[in-house]
């Protein structure tokens, strides 16, 4: 877990990596992952100052896969131990890996020996469970105490993706909560910033800063008015900073291409450097890369670029160029820019300096401010609105729901973040595939060349289960290109897709395909419920394709 509330947007690193998610203030809506039990099985029976005890002496590895602690209290004889039993394919980490042999966990009667030396030894264990990998969760269930021995021996069946809790404190309770608001996953638009109603030193509501850090503060003009001011003079320390990008603060939707965004800009007196402007972009991914950028520069020229502006001046491409007269610095100018299909105009102070210019169609992401540098760029008021007609599209693309049989195919994903029933689906825990309006489970059928239909959602230890179950790196899959893989005996098999519409599983080892027609990795949307061909824009692909379910 990286936070314990996540509440960023999907489309930024470690979205949904957090104990909860609470990315919709437009709504209130938030979510409680599993997890937050997973943490409660440790937080619930220790405090601060308990030791974890050596391996040998209350903790190791169990004979069956899985691995068990001790948390002891120095100061007393309340100890805590929890015992996990997560399969490899469930407890995959981004770092650091699992060992190989945690591959085959299964279910075993585990037994311990409290050290005679153990003064006033406890006759019961409180005992919790939990198994987060089971088609129906147990999350943080109380179950009968634990009795020990009077020679200090006790035991316990851990199942198969079990996590376990035994402890002397007696303490311990489930929390609830109530039912979250609506989710409303669409950020709503048309937007205006509230950057006069914002508290100083704050951020405005929706801005998400990448680069640079951007805060509202009183217009040093001497007016009672504020302003977003870029606030960081150079290039930071950071883990990592290969992008070269400039300061960038983003809003919106990652899955956005029909927009406009108008800005109300400043660039200060006394900023230097080759070419001190301001940028504002559309189809902006989180590192700047992709998307449509219009930079205006104290000069007056202007240009139209891919991705964001770069400090090394190494712009990724240019699609346009052109002059104004020159700005002033500190006075506030208006620059807009609006994308719709494969064009983009742009306008600067109301005047219109650049029309139907071609522009990739491909990219998606989201609407974005920032200077052509690090120096305190400044804006007053920001706008956002729906440009374009495939807003208000009504196709459907499935004549008929989607029912048992329905053949899986590829095809074009939705624009502007637009749900469309044929392509939402659930990836579940336990690997299931759920199209989730009919509540149906894609299934591979490895007998007849790997097609891909619906089917009743089985359980295990039914025969075609194994042929239900899509593995994937669920911590990256939302966030990455990831393989969804079904395991027959010693063979893994991929689903696939190609640009024709066929979607089948292959076999990994014995089958080639050719990348520039097809693909065989998928990256989860969750606003839309897509699973898609591509998360940043692949041209060789073209334009996303998603997996469909239709009748």
């Amino acid at each position: 877990m990286w936070n314990l509330v996540g509440s960023y947007y999907y489309g930024t690193s470690w979205y949904a990596s957090s104990m909860m998610t609470a990315d919709q203030p437009w709504s209130g809506y938030y979510k409680v992952a599993p997890v937050i039990w997973a943490t409660a099985h440790y937080t619930q029976f220790t405090e601060i100052g308990w030791k974890f005890t050596a391996i040998g002496s209350g903790s190791g590895q169990l004979k069956t896969g899985g691995y068990y602690v001790t948390l002891a209290d120095p100061n007393s004889n309340n100890f805590t131990i929890v015992i996990e039993k997560i399969p490899r394919d469930h407890g995959l980490c981004v770092r650091p890996g699992l060992p190989p042999d945690e591959l085959n966990v299964t279910g075993e009667l585990v037994k311990f020996q409290i050290q005679k030396g153990y003064l006033n030894g406890p006759t019961k264990l409180s005992t919790w469970r939990s198994n987060f990998a089971k088609d129906k969760p147990i999350l943080f269930q109380k179950i009968n105490d634990t009795l020990v021995s009077d020679d200090g021996e006790f035991e316990i069946f851990v199942d198969w993706g079990d996590v376990v809790t035994l402890s002397t404190i007696q303490t311990a309770q489930k929390g609830m909560h109530p039912k979250p608001p609506v989710s409303k996953y669409e950020f709503p638009l048309p937007f205006e910033s509230n950057i006069q109603e914002t508290e100083p030193s704050k951020e405005a509501f929706g801005f998400a800063d990448q680069f640079g850090i951007f805060e509202v503060h009183p217009k040093q003009d001497g007016s009672d008015e504020l302003t977003m001011r870029q606030m960081v003079p150079e290039d930071p320390i950071t883990w990592w900073k290969s992008q070269n990008s400039a300061p960038v603060t983003m809003l919106g939707n990652l899955e956005w291409q029909d927009i406009e965004i108008e800005v109300s800009v400043s660039i200060p007196a006394g900023t230097s450097g080759q070419y001190p402007g301001a940028c504002v972009a559309t189809r902006s991914d989180q590192l700047w890369n992709q998307g449509v950028s219009l930079c205006v520069a104290l000069a007056g020229n202007w240009s139209l670029i891919r991705g964001g502006w770069k400090l090394n001046g190494r712009n990724i491409k240019t699609y346009a160029t052109g002059s104004i007269s020159s700005l002033t610095a500190g006075k506030y100018y208006k620059l807009k820019l609006v994308t719709v299909n494969d064009l983009a105009q742009g306008f600067f102070e109301d005047q219109q300096i650049l029309k139907d210019v071609e522009i990739p169609d491909i990219e998606v992401g989201f609407a974005a401010i920032g200077p052509t540098g690090e120096f305190p760029l400044e804006f007053d008021y920001a706008r956002i609105d729906r440009a374009g007609p495939s807003w208000n599209s009504t196709e459907k693309k499935c004549k008929s729901p989607a029912k048992v049989g329905s053949v899986l195919t590829t095809d074009a994903c939705t624009r502007n973040a637009r749900r469309d029933e044929g392509l939402m689906w659930e990836m579940r825990s336990n690997w299931q595939l759920v199209h989730t309006p009919s509540g149906l489970c894609a299934q591979a059928d490895l007998s007849s060349g790997g097609q891909v239909h619906l089917s009743e959602c089985v359980s295990r230890g039914d025969d075609v289960r194994k042929n239900q179950e899509f593995r994937n790196a669920y911590a990256l899959v939302r966030q990455k290109l990831a393989q969804l893989t079904l395991q027959d005996g010693s063979s893994i098999y991929s689903l696939q897709g190609t640009l024709s519409g066929s979607v089948f599983v292959r076999n990994n080892a014995s089958e080639e395909f050719n990348r520039d027609e097809q693909w065989d990795q998928w990256v989860y949307f969750p606003n839309t419920m897509q699973l898609r061909n591509q998360y940043t824009a692949d041209f060789n692909l073209g334009a996303p394709k998603c997996l469909r379910a239709c009748s």
